[in-house]
C-alpha cells in the first residue's frame, strides 16, 4: 500500500532543487501529523506540481526506473528488476540508491521472494544509517522490520522497531509514530503478549484520528488498513473470529481506497495486497463457519493473483 513516504519518493529533483521537494513533503507529513486536511491537500497538490515541473529533467536513471514501471504493468518481473538494479548503478547519490533498493525490495514481496526482500532493505537502510537521515530512515527500518515479522521472526523484528522509534523521534512526527507503534503491536501479537497489543492499538487509534480522516490521504489510508489487519490477528489470537472477521473487511475497505485514488498508480501491487487481505479474511471465515463467503473470498484472491501472473497464495 502507498505511504507518503511513496510521495516523496515520486519526487527525483535534480540536488539544486531537493531542499524545495524537502520543504514540500515535510509540511506535508506535519499536515498529516496535525490532522490539518486542508493543509494535507494543499501540500499534495504542491508535491504533483513540482513533480510535473521535473519531467523536464529525464536522467538516465528516471528513465532506468520509468522502464522499471513499464515492465511491471506488463508483468515483466525480470525485466523490471533489471532495470531498478541499473537504476541503481547509475548513480552515486546514496539517498537515490537506498530509495532504489526500497522500490527493488517492493518488487521482490509482490513476486515472493522474501529474502532477497530482506536483502535489498537491509541495503537501504545502511545507505540512510550513512546518511543521518531520519525521517527516511524510520520507514525504512520499518519496512525491514516487517520482513521478519513476516517471516515469523519477530525476535528479529524489534531492534529494528526500537531503532525506528529512536530515528522518528527525531522528526516529531505522530504518523510515523503511529505507524511504528501499530507494528509493535503486531509483534506483541505474535509473542503474545496480546494485552499491551491490545494498548498500542488504542494509542494509534488516537494518533490517527480516523472521526476526522482524509480519503484523499493514502498514507493514512494505508496505516488505518495495517490497523485493522493487526486488529484482526488480535482477534484471532483471542478466539473471537467474528471480530476477526469484521477487522479483515474494514482493511479490506482501506485498500479499496488507496487503490482507486487518483494521484495513486498501484497497478500489481494494489491487485496483490487486495488477493493477500482476500485470502486472511477467507481464512477467518472459514474457521467461523461461514463456508460459502470463504470459498468465495479464496476465489477472487486466486483470481487476482492469476491477473498478475502469480501463483494462489496458501490457504
Amino acid at each position: 500500500m502507498a505511504t507518503p513516504e511513496d510521495a516523496h519518493e515520486a519526487l527525483e529533483p535534480p540536488n539544486d532543487e531537493a531542499a524545495e521537494a524537502a520543504r514540500i513533503f515535510e509540511a506535508y507529513t506535519q499536515a498529516v501529523a496535525d490532522g490539518d486536511n486542508e493543509a494535507q491537500q494543499a501540500a499534495m497538490g504542491q508535491l504533483m506540481l513540482h513533480a510535473m515541473q521535473m519531467k523536464h529533467e529525464i536522467t538516465p536513471r528516471l528513465q532506468a526506473l520509468s522502464e522499471a514501471s513499464e515492465r511491471e504493468v506488463a508483468l515483466d518481473w525480470t525485466g523490471a528488476e533489471a532495470a531498478y538494479k541499473r537504476a541503481i548503478s547509475i548513480t552515486d547519490d546514496v539517498m537515490q540508491q537506498a530509495r532504489d533498493y526500497d522500490s527493488l525490495s517492493r518488487l521482490y514481496f509482490l513476486v515472493d521472494r522474501p529474502e532477497m526482500q530482506l536483502e535489498a532493505l537491509q541495503k537501504a537502510t545502511r545507505l540512510d544509517r550513512s546518511e543521518e537521515s531520519y525521517a527516511p530512515l524510520a520507514f525504512r527500518l520499518h519496512r525491514e522490520a516487517q520482513c521478519y515479522l513476516n517471516l515469523g521472526q519477530p525476535e528479529r523484528a524489534l531492534p529494528l522497531i526500537e531503532e525506528a522509534f529512536a530515528s522518528a523521534q527525531e522528526t516529531s512526527n505522530d504518523f510515523i509514530q503511529a505507524l511504528l507503534i501499530t507494528q509493535r503491536a503486531q509483534y506483541r501479537v505474535q509473542i503474545g503478549d496480546l494485552a499491551d497489543a491490545e494498548n498500542d492499538l488504542a494509542t494509534t487509534w488516537e494518533l490517527l484520528n480516523p472521526g476526522d480522516e482524509n480519503y484523499l490521504a493514502a498514507g493514512l489510508q494505508s496505516t488505518l488498513g495495517a490497523w485493522w489487519q493487526i486488529t484482526a490477528k488480535l482477534r484471532t489470537r483471542q478466539n473471537d473470529h467474528r471480530a476477526a472477521i469484521a477487522a479483515w473487511k474494514e482493511a479490506l475497505y482501506r485498500v479499496d481506497i488507496v487503490n482507486g485514488l487518483p494521484h495513486i498508480e498501484q497497478g500489481p501491487y494494489g491487485i496483490n495486497a487486495r488477493a493477500r487481505l482476500l485470502r486472511d479474511l477467507g481464512k477467518s471465515l472459514r474457521v467461523a463457519g461461514e463456508e460459502a463467503e470463504a470459498t468465495a473470498a479464496f476465489e477472487e484472491s486466486r483470481s487476482l493473483r492469476r491477473s498478475i501472473g502469480m501463483a494462489p497464495l496458501e490457504e
